[in-house]
């Protein structure tokens, strides 16, 4: 099985032209958006999504999938990116803490709170890679469904 680029890079592609066109009508003020521009909106985000998960699948697991189980894998490049993951998470952390006690408007809390979001699911992904084994498995199917 083929765990190609293809797809991942069209999605991201898209994320950034619907970006660009919702971008185009408001710039960064996006205090008002219609219901059509809300639906850009979410439709970016789940087109970028979607492309960093294929992007991350690829450089992860490879082109070339195989069937079995892969034992977890702690690598010291692997333990430098949890800890440098780890560490920008507290400091976002620690800014975001600062900035709801403190008079900061709210595009710049949404900025860190997303920015924490992100951040904590790359550490999910790395912990993942390092402490939980994977099985792969392409099993036939017979369900009855012809496809």
């Amino acid at each position: 099985m083929r765990n190609t680029w293809g797809l991942p890079i069209v999605g991201l592609i898209a994320s950034a032209i619907l970006a660009i066109i919702v971008m185009g009508s408001h710039g960064f003020n996006s205090d008002h958006l219609s219901e059509m521009e809300l639906g850009a909106v979410a439709g970016s985000l789940c087109f970028f999504i979607y492309g960093i998960q294929g992007v991350v699948s690829v450089l992860i697991d490879g082109e070339e999938l195989k069937p079995g189980k892969r034992a977890p894998h702690l690598t010291g490049p692997l333990t430098i990116g949890i800890v440098v993951v780890a560490v920008l998470l507290l400091i976002v952390a620690v800014a975001l803490a600062y900035t709801l006690t403190s008079d900061y408007g709210v595009g710049t809390i949404g900025l860190l709170a997303g920015a924490g979001c992100f951040l904590l699911a790359a550490l999910l992904v790395g912990y993942k890679e390092a402490l939980i084994g994977e099985e792969g498995r392409f099993d036939r199917r017979d369900d009855g469904v012809p496809w």
